[in-house]
This record gives structure tokens, sequence and C-alpha cells, in this order.
């Protein structure tokens, strides 16, 4: 998550410099190194909507881990879950009540997801992109060094 600064001075806001006040019938907070004051619930409705920004880049995520996946290598189904590393079950049951095919709670601030093949269980951790190509690179490099020893022993043994 985002941290959170006051917009008046720039001062990184947390619990120890916020100073609440009631003003009739609102609550207010103001920073403690400018005095500058905002409403307690605007602050919260700014808050969830930074929540909501997360978790909606964290679904998207997911799906594009869904769409993109290569099959299960070790069954070769295609019928994938994805799942957070280091998941929690008491998150998951919550998220199960919310709904979807896979197990998404608990996400919010993390973005480290394994694959879960639902057919045998296996479990792997997807790689994007750049990671494909700089192992594809690794192996085309190996192979350059193999054919080359070949090469080399060929010509030094005849």
């Amino acid at each position: 998550m985002s941290k959170k600064v006051c917009s008046t001075c720039g001062k990184e806001i947390n619990f120890i410099n916020i100073i609440s006040e009631n003003e009739g019938d609102k609550e207010l907070n103001f920073c403690s190194k400018c005095h500058s004051k905002w409403e307690k619930e605007k602050q919260i409705k700014i808050e969830q909507k930074e929540q909501d920004k997360e978790e909606a880049k964290i679904l998207k995520q997911i799906e594009m881990l869904k769409r993109n996946a290569t099959p299960c290598p070790q069954c070769g189904k295609k019928d994938l879950e994805v799942v957070k590393k280091g998941f929690s079950t008491g998150m998951g049951s919550l998220a199960g009540l919310l709904g979807g095919s896979f197990l998404m709670g608990g996400t919010v601030g993390m973005e480290r997801f394994v694959l879960r093949c639902k057919g045998c269980g296996h479990k792997w951790e997807p790689l994007d992109e750049t990671e494909k190509v700089k192992r594809l690179r690794k192996a085309a490099i190996m192979i350059g060094i193999a054919i080359l020893i070949f090469v080399l022993m060929k010509l030094f043994l005849d």
C-alpha cells in the first residue's frame, strides 16, 4: 500500500503524528507538523478507493496468469488455479464467500502467486515473459557451448 502523506506539507502520516478532534458532528484529523485538517470520513473513503485499486490490479494479474499459463508440467492439464504464496485458510474461506473459481484471499499488497493443477495438485511458480526470455537465452548459450566443445573435440581428436 502507498504511503500516506499530508497534502499540505508532505509529512508522512501515521498513527503517531495524526491528531484527532471533534468539530460539531464531524471528526477531524490534522497533521502534527502543519496542522492541516481533513475529515476522517473523507480520509477513510480515499483509503478504501486506494485499496480497491490495488485489489483490482491483483485480480487482473491473477486472470492474466490463468490466461497465459502453460499446462501443468506433470500431467499436461490446463485446469489450473492461482494461489497466493503463503496462503492462509482464513482469508481463503473469506474469498470463497466472495465467489470465484480460485483462491484469492489475503492478496492485498502481495504479488507472489503459484499455479496449482486441479487435476494432480502439482504447484509451480509461473514465469513472466522476461524470465522466459532469460531462460531461453541461457539454454541457447548452453547449447552453443556444447556444440563448440563438440566441434573442438572433433578437430583436435581427428
